[in-house]
């Protein structure tokens, strides 16, 4: 087995995984495969791929590229995610963007993370698993399909950690308050003045804040650590 840890990561064009690349790059010691739903990326990746989270033929064929027993260490960061496409208010229920904001955001996620961990468990692989959530799963948002999924990745991680822990996968969720962000610029300069309000800092969170915590459950937490779910909100809810 190589001597380097495989970083695997979905969602790679955002800011915040834009920015673990760009650490991560600097490190002789990683190989990192990137997927998102663009053709191309011109982030500093070892390799690149087209994954469509909404699609289990895309996330198979995502599957088979990631060469699980050629490394000792495989660490999965999964920031892919969509929101503000939905709203619980509008006059009329979206169905189809519900349910598209539900396979992004959880569904297409959790069979990824619990395929790959299978995966480097049958390799001999040692599996760790960081899921980026959000504070709405706490305090809700007019979104409802974006903050169910992102609540929904607390059972799915406590679960992988809870049976695969034990056959050397490690889980952990990272749910973030506002930061600035393509995301957040998405949002009403109303509704995001009422977050930061909420924040005890009274600001966003930066990129770099949000992205050094995550690094460090994706490389330096202890395994003992594993299924803690945890927060970098500025306080917003504690």
């Amino acid at each position: 087995m190589s001597k380097k840890d495989l970083i695997v990561m979905l969602g790679v064009n955002g800011a915040l995984s834009s920015s673990v690349i760009t650490k991560l790059s600097r490190r002789k010691s990683v190989d990192i495969i990137g997927f998102d739903v663009q053709e191309g990326t011109d982030l500093p990746v070892t390799e690149y791929h087209r994954c469509d989270l909404r699609s289990r033929e895309d996330i198979k064929r995502a599957l088979a590229v990631i060469d699980c027993q050629c490394y000792d260490t495989v660490r999965l960061l999964i920031c892919a995610s969509v929101m503000n496409r939905f709203s619980v208010t509008a006059d009329e229920l979206d169905e189809d963007m519900f349910y598209e904001e539900m396979l992004i955001n959880l569904t297409g996620p959790g069979y990824f993370a619990t395929a790959l961990a299978r995966r480097c468990i049958a390799h001999g692989s040692r599996a760790r698993i960081v899921f980026v959530g959000s504070t709405g799963a706490y305090v809700g948002s007019n979104d409802a399909s974006y903050a169910a999924a992102k609540a929904g990745l607390d059972g799915l991680s406590r679960s992988l950690s809870k049976y695969l822990a034990p056959r050397g996968v490690t889980s952990f969720v990272v749910h973030t308050g506002i930061f600035d962000s393509a995301m957040s610029a998405e949002v009403s300069a109303e509704r995001q003045a009422k977050t930061i309000g909420m924040t005890h800092v009274k600001r966003k969170g930066t990129v770099e804040e949000i992205r050094d915590f995550v690094l460090f459950y994706l490389l330096t937490a202890p395994d003992f650590a594993t299924g803690d779910v945890v927060e970098i909100n500025g306080g917003q809810h504690s």
